[in-house]
């Protein structure tokens, strides 16, 4: 052999190693930007599926896998394809992983679950496991493979699987990336699954879990060479540039610029490690600190593989630079948000201990019931207001409704059923039967908080109202006392006037009674005559009557009568009865009263003092006339809410507009003798009849009194 020939042969030897150690160093790189994009996926992932899936399609995307699948293993001996990315043609649903046939069950992807290990198949056309599979396989283009087995707790519960292009497409290094790739995605499979366990905690501890989420999502992974003779960095991805806080260009090869980023007390070990892994030929794992020009300190993982020349000396390594402070730092934080959720805990506990002390005393007890699940809770007053124990009886709809007393029950249930079939907030007083035998009075509102086919859910109190219920009954009694007292006081001023109104029939009477006499004890009783002096007594004593009747009702006690009457009818009663009132002070009485007014509904007696006191209000307002004889003027009308409008004016002195608004108030008067209960006693009453009382100057001079009633329900017969 020639000198020079020899020469060749080395120098195309040195450029065939160089060429393959750049194929591996490029094989390399693509291997480690796919572990770097699958850590990506990893730390950014939140749903199970969309991990597995993104896992399948970065493998066949930027690491050049042809298919890559995800399978689970089930009860027995089945299995569940879950994610899979790349050329597949049908290929998984073709195949058979697990069978009663042995043969087919010693298949790579069987193998590696059952065994817990990885098993590669180097060349699909020749491995004998492949036998039932192969002709599918090659046919859809598949030279080898690589089965890894996911993995948690030292059970094998799936595989990840990949084909290649070519025969012996994975080498020890791709393999052991790949492990390491199967053993975060069965870490980041069972750490999602565990985070949806947790979906029960309170909000503080998710803003936590976000906080380590977001931590990890934004984790960065980069990829680095280095030369072992000059000490130079052959190639760092962007983001090593990134973590060191270096610039690009230039600082491309500045080794020892990275160096001296280090922290000190890490640098000697690194170094330490560095060198042995140069002397032993031996991947290298450490984790050391950078301190940024900003004093910012940073963690880093750092992973290396030697590349080694046909001398078997290394002349490069490659790796990763895994900047994982956020980790660190969350782990750090993850223990003081734990101490800080124990005191926040701890304060709700005490909130929740005021707000059952804050229902105790206010008789108020809350619930809630989801109307899908039959699912009930109530609080501990909800409980006491019942009378049941919480320790040994179950909140249930049953148990609620089997409370209600029997004469409510058909409106509640009317009422629920109608808020649930429609969706809409409730509010409803109804009594309960107490485990005693007591009745109480409650008060309930609910409030729709989800509705729907798959969800309808109400939360709601219930007060006790049994004693505010007799504390009203008790005003009503003391106001209807007062409205007696006030109806005694005012019959009492017109005592004359009534004394008057009487004596006129009562003398009618005597007189017609005389001539009745002499007309039947003359020679020829004249008969004609005589009856018609008895009609007239006849008349006379139903006139008095009707005088004594009226002031027997607005003087007897009794409880109000809510009957459907003519509002005309109680107006010209009250005129008749005062009639005398009007002609001793001179009153002139104009009367206007609509003659197809609708009916009411409402006590008659009470209705008769309201337009009594108004009528006395204004009588005594002109007790001074200010022009002419006093006028009184009296109208009734439909008003345009289809009810009653009633008007009182007179032709006083009118109202003083500065204190115009203090007139319906109680103990208001404006009078020397007045108590300043009438007009407060008129509006209470008009507002019980659902109408409204108010004042308001009567042009060129005097007041005017309106009030409202609403129609009688499907009432439309005139008064």
């Amino acid at each position: 052999m020639k000198p020079h020939e020899s020469t060749e042969e080395r120098l195309l030897a040195e450029i065939a190693e160089r060429m393959r150690v750049e194929e591996q160093l490029r094989a390399a790189n693509r291997t480690l930007r796919t572990i770097n994009r699958c850590n990506e996926a990893l730390v950014r992932a939140t749903e199970e599926i969309d991990l597995v899936n993104a896992i399948c399609r970065i493998l066949v995307e930027d690491g050049g896998i042809r298919m890559a699948w995800v399978g689970y293993r089930e009860e027995g001996a089945a299995w569940r394809r879950i994610a899979h990315a790349g050329f597949d043609d049908g290929y998984l649903d073709s195949i058979e992983l697990w069978s009663a046939d042995a043969s087919i069950s010693q298949g790579p992807t069987a193998l590696a679950i059952r065994t817990a290990e990885r098993c590669s198949a180097e060349d699909i056309a020749t491995d004998p496991r492949f036998l039932h599979w192969r002709d599918e396989a090659l046919r859809r283009g598949y030279g080898s493979s690589l089965s890894l087995p996911l993995k948690s707790e030292g059970t094998t519960f799936g595989a990840l699987t990949l084909y290649a292009d070519r025969a012996h497409a994975f080498d020890e290094q791709t393999r052991f990336h790949f492990t390491e790739l199967a053993n975060d995605l069965a870490y980041g499979v069972m750490a999602l699954r565990t985070r949806a366990d947790r979906a029960r905690v309170e909000a503080e501890l998710r803003r936590i879990e976000a906080y380590l989420e977001e931590g990890q999502r934004l984790a960065h992974t980069g990829s680095w060479a280095w030369n072992v003779a000059t000490r130079e960095n052959v190639y760092w991805s962007p983001e090593v540039y990134r973590i060191f806080g270096l610039d690009s260009a230039r600082d491309a090869k500045s080794f020892e610029k990275a160096l001296g980023r280090i922290s000190p007390e890490d640098r000697a070990n690194f170094l330490n490690v560095l060198d042995a892994a140069i002397q032993e030929k031996k991947d290298f794992e450490v984790d050391w600190r950078i301190v940024l020009p900003d004093q910012t300190l940073r963690y880093l993982h750092n992973l290396g593989h030697p590349v080694v020349d046909k001398d078997g000396e290394v002349v490069e390594f490659v790796g990763t630079l895994v900047d994982v402070t956020e980790q660190y730092l969350a782990s750090m934080a993850l223990e003081r948000e734990i101490t800080e959720r124990r005191r926040a805990e701890e304060e709700l506990r005490r909130s929740e201990a005021f707000l059952a002390e804050g229902q105790r005393i206010s008789r108020t007890g809350s619930w809630g019931w989801n109307v899908t699940t039959g699912e009930v809770s109530w609080s501990a007053e909800h409980f006491r207001i019942f009378g049941l124990d919480p320790d040994a009886a179950t909140p249930s709809y049953a148990a609620f409704a089997d409370r209600i007393h029997p004469e409510d029950r058909p409106g509640f249930d009317d009422m629920l059923e109608k808020a649930v079939r429609e969706g809409s907030n409730f509010e409803w007083d109804f009594r309960i039967v107490t485990p005693d035998g007591s009745t109480k009075y409650l008060h309930s509102m609910g409030h729709l908080t989800a509705y729907g086919a798959e969800n309808t859910e109400f939360v709601g109190t219930i007060m006790d109202v049994t004693e505010r219920r007799a504390a009203e009954e008790a005003l009503r009694g003391a106001l209807g006392d007062l409205e007696r007292a006030s109806r005694l006081n005012t019959m009492g001023q017109l005592t004359a006037s009534i004394a008057h109104e009487i004596n006129q029939p009562l003398a009618a009477i005597i007189t017609n009674a005389e001539a009745c006499l002499l007309w039947l004890e003359a020679d020829r009783p004249d008969l004609e005559e005589a009856r018609q002096a008895a009609t007239r007594i006849v008349r006379n004593g139903h006139r008095a009557g009707d005088i004594i009747k009226s002031v027997r009702a607005l003087t007897r006690k009794s409880t109000p009568e809510m009957i459907s009457l003519g509002i005309n009818d109680v107006i010209r009663e009250v005129i008749v009865l005062i009639g005398a009132e009007f002609r001793r002070r001179g009153v002139r009485v104009d009367t206007s009263l609509s003659s197809d007014l609708v009916s009411v509904v409402g006590d008659r007696v009470q209705l008769q003092q309201v337009v009594l006191n108004l009528i006395m209000n204004g009588i005594e307002a002109m007790a001074h006339p200010m022009n002419g004889q006093p006028r009184l003027q009296i109208s009734s009308t439909n008003d345009e809410s289809g009810g009653v409008l009633v008007a009182i004016a007179d032709s006083g002195p009118g109202l003083d507009l500065t204190r115009a608004d203090r007139i319906f108030e109680a103990f208001f008067t404006t009078k020397p003798e007045g108590m300043g209960m009438g007009l407060s006693i008129c509006r209470s009453i008009i507002d019980a009849h659902g109408g409204r009382l108010w004042a308001s100057p009567n042009l060129p001079n005097g007041a005017v009194f309106q009030f409202t009633l609403p129609a009688a329900a499907g009432d439309v017969s005139k008064a």
